[in-house]
């Protein structure tokens, strides 16, 4: 019989079948690299957007918060809202105290009055301020009051008459008014904003003026106001009845800073203005945490999404069902879904 040389080497044909089985083992070393690689990147997206949505949800339980969801920019980052400007118009009880102190206006109790001038359902019960005979308080000019990645305007109002007037304005950079409407004033609010030019190069005006339409307020009782921009939606809330705010206005995906008025103070009320106001606040955005998502996973969309928290949980006045944000990675979708007490549904 025939015996192979030690000094033999391999056939040409084994050669060729252990290149294939390497190429074999390779192809699936690498395909399950690749997997793995993505889903770390999907898996890193995730935690991402959820450790931003958890921070704004602690901020929310003390300050107005939301989560912005940006699929141009790939990325999220949280907004946290922090008061610059308050007041109450509290008044001394002394009934011998002059109320006349600022030329226009008197400083009235609730509690002192019979009941003429009511405290409002979900405010404090301390006093307010009367401008039966028009005028305006001034609040100076701080540079505090010079918001320009966002701003919230909060005010509870007491028309008895219906008439265009200035509530609040800080010069012609923002501002809440009321207008002359079918039988009671509407809200309108404005801001002033950096000009925009779209993808067919048409310039946005850097005046925006928004409104409630038909919507009025209610003359002779109190109204809960709130408008609010966070560079990305305008919004105007509204609280008629005592039972809270009812979201009548918004408008999303503006992408504009507002161009601060230096020069101007904050003037609360004015000379046309009939009726009293109480609790103010202006809220300004402080800047949050903005999170790149890894290149290769992309968030599902083409627009700007405010996810708004109040409480730890979702904003009943913007959120009536859960929100969900969808991830693409592999041309696989990946969602994440918030439910309305705030929690990630499995």
């Amino acid at each position: 019989m025939a015996r192979r040389s030690k000094s033999a080497g391999f056939t040409l044909i084994e050669v060729l079948v252990v290149m294939a089985i390497i190429s074999i083992l390779m192809g699936f070393g690498i395909g399950m690299y690749q997997s793995l690689s993505a889903l770390g990147k999907a898996t890193q997206a995730r935690n991402t957007i959820i450790e931003t949505m958890q921070a704004v949800k602690g901020s929310s339980m003390k300050m107005e918060a939301a989560l912005v969801v940006d699929p141009q920019g790939n990325r999220v980052y949280g907004l946290e809202f922090g008061t610059v400007a308050s007041c109450n118009f509290e008044a001394p009880t002394d009934p011998d105290a002059d109320t006349t102190r600022i030329q226009g206006l008197s400083y009235k109790v609730g509690a002192n009055t019979g009941g003429e001038l009511k405290p409002f359902p979900f405010g404090h019960t301390g006093g307010g301020i009367d401008f039966s005979s028009g005028g305006d308080v001034n609040f100076a000019n701080y540079a505090d009051y010079d918001l320009v990645e966002g701003v919230t305007l909060k005010i509870w109002v007491y028309p008895t008459a219906n008439v265009t007037a200035d509530l609040i304005r800080k010069g012609k950079s923002y501002g809440v008014r009321l207008k002359r409407g079918p039988g009671a004033p509407i809200v309108e609010g404005f801001l002033a904003l950096g000009e925009m030019t779209d993808e067919n190069g048409v310039t946005a005006s850097g005046r925006e003026r928004f409104d409630t339409g038909d919507y009025t307020l209610k003359l002779n009782r109190w109204n809960g106001i709130e408008m609010k921009y966070d560079r990305n939606t305008m919004s105007i809330s509204i609280d008629a009845y005592g039972r809270g705010a009812v979201l009548r206005f918004v408008k999303r995906d503006e992408k504009r800073p507002i161009e601060p008025d230096l020069d101007a103070d904050l003037i609360v009320g004015s000379p046309q203005f009939q009726g009293r106001l109480d609790d103010l606040k202006v809220l300004g955005i402080i800047a949050g945490d903005t999170r790149k998502l890894p290149g290769d996973v992309v968030i599902e969309g083409d627009k700007v999404r405010t996810i708004f928290f109040k409480d730890g949980k979702l904003d009943p006045r913007y959120h009536q069902a859960p929100e969900t944000i969808v991830l693409i990675y592999e041309g696989v979708p990946a969602p994440i879904t918030i439910g309305l007490l705030g929690n990630i549904d499995k």
